[in-house]
């Protein structure tokens, strides 16, 4: 069947568009009580998600062991998803741009590198946590917590 072409009426395009950028960038540094609720929560989700990675890292594991407790903890605490593709990268895969595969099995204190943040209701926190594989508990680490 072919497409069915609709003619509306009555109707005129604007004649000025109008840049909205400014308006915009300004709208998004004001935010009411419920806005700073969600990124709180969603700040929170994250970051007890990569403490729940953390706990899960050991030599012998694959990195996309280590996303999958990432994600689990993401949707157990009630994040829709991921906010991006999360890097989970040992060894020299955390010197790699963008790494993805996810795919490296970690070795006795190799450097594990997590980018991973999860989305809220629209907002998104990205996290970075370095640690190390070892065979009984993570090191201590340093985490950032950044608004996309």
């Amino acid at each position: 069947m072919p497409c069915a072409r609709r003619v509306v009426t009555g109707k005129r395009a604007p004649g000025v568009i109008h840049d909205l950028r400014a308006v915009l960038d300004e709208m998004r540094l004001i935010k009411d009580a419920h806005e700073l609720a969600l990124m709180r929560r969603a700040a929170t989700i994250s970051a007890d998600a990569h403490r729940r990675a953390m706990r899960a890292t050991a030599a012998g594991r694959y990195e996309y062991e280590i996303e999958a407790e990432l994600i689990h903890e993401f949707r157990r605490q009630g994040s829709q998803s991921p906010a991006y593709g999360s890097i989970v990268a040992a060894g020299a895969n955390a010197c790699v741009l963008h790494y993805v595969a996810n795919d490296h099995r970690m070795a006795d204190g190799e450097l594990l590198l997590i980018d991973a943040g999860c989305e809220l209701d629209g907002y998104a926190p990205t996290s970075r946590a370095p640690s190390r594989s070892m065979a009984a508990s993570p090191a201590p680490s340093a985490m950032s917590i950044n608004w996309c």
